[in-house]
């Protein structure tokens, strides 16, 4: 039994280890405190269904209890958040402890999961590749995620170009990932062969790219997860 002094309750550790692959304990510890949330709102109204992002394989133990539906959101696995941290992929033991467990688990979550949520047909494309698990409708949805209404927000318009100037626009946080170095590298070619090209970069102040460090870059991950998770629902 694990005592979580913050929630003020204990749950069990009993799937420590699931089908030969080891669950890391703080990993288990939060989705097992998940569950336990879910069943004191089961206590006092039904509960149709769960719904969790596989960031942390948060529905684990929701899953495995097979009591609630559950439902998991595909936003970006750790295969591929992973492909822009060559320093954590050098890293032998961070890769055995934590990646091969994880990557293994979140795969288990995708197939057991009652219905999947996939935020574009891309996601769902290549986690079914990567992970090679099969997703298809009916189990599998494809549902956009929403964008706030700024049609009323003050804003200030960009500078008017020349006539037949070209606008280039970028829109996203500034990591490898979303391919940013990329366009760098070729707007430095491009920009000055083609000056009639105008390139603009819009990130948001509130965006910031979170990066883990040695010992601790397992919690940076997850911390990394969280600040997502606690951006979209702002």
């Amino acid at each position: 039994m694990v005592l979580d002094v913050r929630l003020g309750y204990r749950f069990s550790t009993t799937h420590a280890a699931l089908g030969g692959i080891r669950i890391p304990q703080h990993i288990w510890d939060h989705a097992a405190t998940m569950l336990s949330e879910v069943e004191k709102i089961a206590d006092h109204r039904r509960v149709d269904c769960v719904y969790a992002p596989i960031w942390d394989c948060e529905g684990l133990a929701v899953m495995l209890d097979g009591r609630f539906p559950i439902v998991t959101g595909l936003q970006t696995p750790l295969h591929f958040w992973l492909s822009s941290q060559s320093h954590l992929r050098s890293n032998s033991g961070f890769m055995a402890d934590f990646v091969a467990p994880m990557l293994a688990l979140e795969r288990r979550v995708v197939e057991g999961s009652t219905r999947i949520h996939a935020i574009s047909f891309a996601i769902a494309s290549d986690i079914e590749y990567a992970y090679d698990v099969a997703l298809r409708p009916p189990r599998l949805a494809i549902i956009p995620l929403g964008l706030e209404d700024g049609s009323e927000w003050p804003c200030v318009q960009p500078p008017s170009l020349a006539p037949g100037a070209f606008r280039l626009l970028f829109v996203g946080r500034l990591e490898a990932r979303k391919g940013i170095d990329v366009l760098l590298a070729v707007a430095k070619h491009l920009l000055p062969r083609y000056p009639h090209v105008h390139l603009d970069i819009a990130i948001s102040e509130s965006i910031l790219t979170r990066k883990s460090h040695g010992g601790r870059a397992a919690a940076g991950y997850e911390r990394h997860c969280r600040s997502k998770k606690n951006r979209s629902h702002r």
